[in-house]
């Protein structure tokens, strides 16, 4: 069979290309390498609790927001039970004890009150920075669907002013800054390296609504099987592509696997990083400046995690997050610094039913590939002894830096479960193991749906922003340019 489109990758991007295209009576192969679509989605069970991994919480999911509007006319909305952060306060930004803490919540009335409120004297400040975040999140088409579709659009989120620049030209206070500043933990990228335009883009969702989901991101992931199913998409998985066909060197016509099967297709959707495209097409496809400019992408921090368990639901991590700061470390979401004092973010799993005996968290603590290099040519389920002692002590400093850090927990804290830059290399491969993907900065030209071969597209976080958000507004510009972006947004303003 010939399918009108391949879809390299089930994760995020990846099934929803593959849903809208079929929507529209496309046939559509999905190839996954993974047992499993979604699989970093997916989240891990243990110990009877379960743990999300590419999936926490997100934006943009209260009524009419527009991530509640992609999953309506993906047709997964109501697939997905929706649990409310706490509107007063989704996360809590912990200083140190002289400093105190702070509950950032949700809703820009919200949001600037509550600032006003610990910065009396710096209300216009805060007044100016709700509304250009506000104003810049609103500018973008598939954030705003009255908004038209312009060319040269994205340019935007690599030049213009930094959020530093503009957080310094707006207050000299640093508390206040290192408040607004915080969430850049949403994309990995600090202060001084994002673009405001880019950061407004990320924040400006989870600045109107804030959800989890029931059963986490696995939900997401039975929706979207549920819907592939439905509209007839071919899905395969544990199939590894070696490459795509390119006879005429002009557009692809197969997908080719591992095994040596090949899936004939007349156009290709690749959902990965954009590293790994090069590794998919002949050589001398591309130009040699975008081979060097997608081998140059900066990525953002890769991370030790711990995945953890308290005794019953403890009140600080119920419907909010904690973020921990660093008194050493100044930019924020930073894996510079000894592994004690950096940030650590602390992420509540919630509950499938009730309030369980025993809660489950997440711990992200930023570091890099580099900091495992002693066994960077190991693989899953077979690394050396050395390796797990290594873990083994991470976890601990992370239990202790937890403890420290939330005395509520200290008492109660049990290490479950735990990750490494390498763990994140192998299970999402990404060359570096990074949390996001290819980071988006200043002057960093992060590639586009579009490539210069016709019928290849490229999707993903590395396109327009990280999170199941970034991932899927990537995967409907894509689908936009192939179907038409009016045609495309004139469907989705009718699921509002």
């Amino acid at each position: 069979m010939r399918y009108d489109f391949s879809v390299i990758g089930a994760g995020a991007a990846g099934m929803t290309a593959a849903v809208i295209l079929a929507k529209h009576g496309l046939s559509v192969a999905l190839v996954e390498a993974s047992p499993k679509i979604g699989p970093l989605l997916r989240g891990f069970e243990r110990k009877g609790i379960y743990f999300d991994t590419g999936f926490h919480f997100a934006g943009g999911l209260g009524d009419g927001g527009i991530l509640d509007i992609f999953f309506r006319y993906l047709g997964i909305s109501d697939k997905i039970q929706r649990a409310p952060f706490d509107p007063e306060g989704f996360d809590l930004f912990r200083f140190s004890p002289s400093e105190g803490d702070f509950l950032f919540p949700y809703g820009y009335d919200r949001i600037r009150d509550r600032l006003c409120e610990f910065f009396p004297g710096e209300r216009n400040a805060i007044i100016a920075y709700l509304s250009a975040v506000c104003e810049s999140f609103r500018s973008r088409p598939y954030l705003n669907l009255d908004r038209e579709v312009l060319p040269m659009q994205e340019l935007r989120s690599v030049h213009g002013p930094s959020l530093k620049e503009v957080l310094d030209s707006l207050s000299e206070n640093d508390r206040l800054k290192r408040i607004l500043s915080a969430h850049c933990y949403l994309h990995g990228a600090t202060a001084g390296e994002v673009t405001f335009a880019q950061h407004a883009a990320v924040v400006g969702s989870y600045y109107e609504s804030v959800h989890g989901l029931r059963g986490g991101g696995a939900s997401i992931v039975r929706a979207f099987e549920s819907v592939l199913s439905d509209h007839g998409v071919d899905v395969f998985c544990g199939q590894r592509v070696s490459g795509i066909d390119f006879p005429s060197r002009e557009k692809p016509e197969a997908v080719l696997l591992a095994n040596g099967e090949r899936i004939a297709c007349g156009a290709c959707i690749v959902s990965t990083h954009p590293r790994h495209l090069l590794n998919l097409v002949p050589p001398g496809l591309f130009k040699p400046s975008y081979i060097r400019r997608l081998e140059s992408l900066d990525e953002s921090p890769s991370a030790f995690i711990l995945y953890g368990q308290t005794r019953g639901c403890k009140k600080s991590l119920i419907g909010r997050n904690i973020f921990a700061f660093s008194s050493s470390n100044k930019d924020g979401f930073s894996e510079k610094g000894p592994l004690r004092e950096r940030p650590i973010f602390i992420a509540s799993v919630i509950p499938q039913n009730g309030a369980p005996e025993k809660h489950g968290f997440t711990a992200i603590c930023p570091s890099t590939l580099g900091q495992t290099g002693a066994w960077l040519n190991t693989r899953l389920r077979h690394r050396p002894e050395s390796y797990q002692n290594f873990k083994t002590r991470v976890l601990e400093i992370l239990r202790r830096r937890i403890a420290e850090s939330c005395p509520e927990l200290m008492d109660d804290i049990e290490i479950i479960d735990g990750a490494t830059p390498l763990t994140l290399r192998d299970f999402s491969n990404s060359p570096t193991g990074s949390l996001y993907g290819a980071k988006h900065r200043v002057s960093q030209y992060n590639p586009t749906p579009i490539t210069r071969i016709e019928g290849l597209y490229l999707i993903g976080q590395a396109v327009v922003a990280p999170g199941v958000l970034g991932a899927a507004i990537s995967a409907f510009l894509a689908c936009g340019s192939i179907l038409g972006h009016d045609r495309l947004r004139k469907e989705l303003n009718a699921c509002k």
